[in-house]
């Protein structure tokens, strides 16, 4: 399948950005022809399955966001205050309810949005059950959890976006198939690293950095089983790297440990994790 980014810059620079059906054609065939050209490959029923289960998931928990800050934001204007504290729907319907200020209208469309956060809550919760349920019978989805800092949810959506693993003949590819990597800029003899691509999977790379997060925190409090891994983060913490930079290198590294294991097909083992594949042993 060609992308449809590469069918509309080829559109953009060939035909002025006239977008019709022909020229959308012309674009395909020439596109078609490049050697070059990465293409991308069409999901099975099973990466499409893992795939749709987490972006509807992901889409769960945006409504679930907005409600609970739209509802907060309109009780404050209203005078009353809902401390972080109150996590139960319930207490936040007795709130609502017994509070004098609000007109009767308002007061009844607001419990309607705590209902609405609920339900929405309990699919979301059903949706995640779901997803543990067939990432425990995934052999894939198990080696990855293996891994510090990857769950059931980034476990899943690798399973979908994946594909064959072997594919990626480079370590390097399988981070910047997913924008984990910074930007070159190359003038003349001078080059330098920008921002991250942000290519590939957005969904995806939150999740690398959510986990990367949780890693570096269990390395800086010693908790982290791989002294290799503890001591590399350690010593980018004492060059002063920004959190930002550290977050996005850690979960480059941990793509690549994904890589590897997928390739060999055996678990995270915590004493090689981290060190360079030349100083390690032809069995390991």
């Amino acid at each position: 399948v060609i992308g449809g980014k590469n069918v509309q810059n080829y559109v953009e620079n060939h035909y002025s950005g006239q977008k019709t059906d022909l020229n959308d054609a012309q674009a395909l065939a020439f596109l078609a022809q490049d050697k070059q050209l990465r293409t991308i490959k069409a999901k099975d029923i099973e990466q499409q399955k893992y795939a749709s289960l987490t972006t509807l998931r992901e889409q769960y928990i945006k409504q679930y966001r907005q409600t609970i800050v739209s509802l907060k934001g309109i009780c404050q204007a209203w005078g009353l205050n809902i401390s972080k504290g109150i996590s139960g729907k319930a207490q936040l319907k007795d709130l609502i309810e017994n509070h004098a200020a609000f007109p009767e209208e308002l007061r009844e469309s607001l419990v309607d949005m705590v209902t609405h956060a609920q339900t929405t809550q309990k699919v979301l919760n059903k949706i995640t059950k779901t997803l543990e349920v067939l990432a425990k019978n995934d052999k894939v989805c198990q080696l990855i959890q293996t891994i510090p800092g990857l769950g059931t949810i980034c476990s899943c959506r690798l399973r979908a976006t994946i594909g064959d693993i072997k594919r990626f003949k480079n370590p390097k590819d399988f981070p910047a198939y997913y924008g984990l990597v910074p930007r070159s800029i190359a003038t003349g003899h001078n080059e330098r690293k920008g921002k991250i691509t942000h290519r590939g999977d957005r969904t995806m790379r939150s999740l690398m950095v959510q986990g990367a997060g949780c890693v570096i925190r269990l390395a800086t409090c010693g908790k982290l089983k791989s002294k290799q891994l503890t001591k590399w983060i350690l010593k980018k913490q004492k060059e002063k790297m920004p959190w930002g930079k550290l977050v996005c290198a850690v979960a480059a590294k941990l793509l690549r440990i994904v890589r590897a294991i997928l390739i060999s097909s055996k678990p995270y083992n915590p004493k090689i994790a981290g060190v360079a594949k030349c100083s390690l042993s032809k069995g390991s």
